[in-house]
């Protein structure tokens, strides 16, 4: 499988998954990040992986729940919607248009039924099986008109987090990997209002 799949597949899921036993070995795999790819600043990536904080499942779950599940008010939402509509809904306007794009190109991805499909490490999860389809045009459009809308905001909010030295560290990781997605696949900034 291409490593940029792989990558994608693993933050997908790193960013998705409630931690739990069964999926410990994700979090093994991200060690690997660094060698995956030919990153712009490898010594750089290598650091931030490195610098990932070793957890017990109890905290990991706790950070977990805090950021992407919600205990009070949540300082960083990982559900595009929440920043694209004005009163900061989930399963929005823009969720729907994100949903009848994956119906577009026969996507279905398992996930709860009560989560929205805007969820950050969702998408990832859905670009990584529009590659593996090798629908790089669709790809493409995930990110410029569905995942780059808010995406930044999101991991900005996310790497300042005062909850998780763990998560704010893979916000960093995946910000590099998008950003040179971005420039690869040359898609220019789009000027969207956020609400969040």
């Amino acid at each position: 499988m291409h490593p940029l799949i792989v990558t994608l597949t693993l933050l997908g899921r790193a960013f998705y998954e409630r931690p739990a036993e069964e999926n410990r070995d994700l979090y093994q795999h991200l060690a690997e990040l660094p060698n995956m790819l030919q990153w712009p600043n490898a010594k750089h990536i290598a650091a931030l992986i490195g610098d990932l904080p070793t957890l017990t499942l109890e905290e990991h779950e706790y950070q977990y729940s805090v950021l992407f599940e919600g205990q009070g008010h949540m300082a960083c939402p990982p559900w595009g919607s929440v920043y694209l509509d004005r009163h900061n809904m989930v399963f929005g306007e823009s969720t729907h248009r994100y949903e009848a794009f994956l119906a577009s190109c026969g996507l279905t991805l398992e996930h709860s039924s009560r989560e929205p499909q805007d969820q950050f490490g969702l998408m990832l999860l859905a670009l990584s099986q529009l590659l593996i389809n090798e629908q790089h045009s669709q790809a493409v459009t995930l990110l410029e008109d569905h995942l780059f809308t808010w995406c930044f905001r999101y991991l900005q909010l996310l790497a300042a987090n005062e909850t998780s030295r763990y998560y704010a560290i893979l916000a960093s990781v995946a910000e590099t990997l998008l950003g040179e997605l971005k420039a690869e696949f040359e898609i220019s900034e789009q000027p969207v209002e956020l609400f969040f």
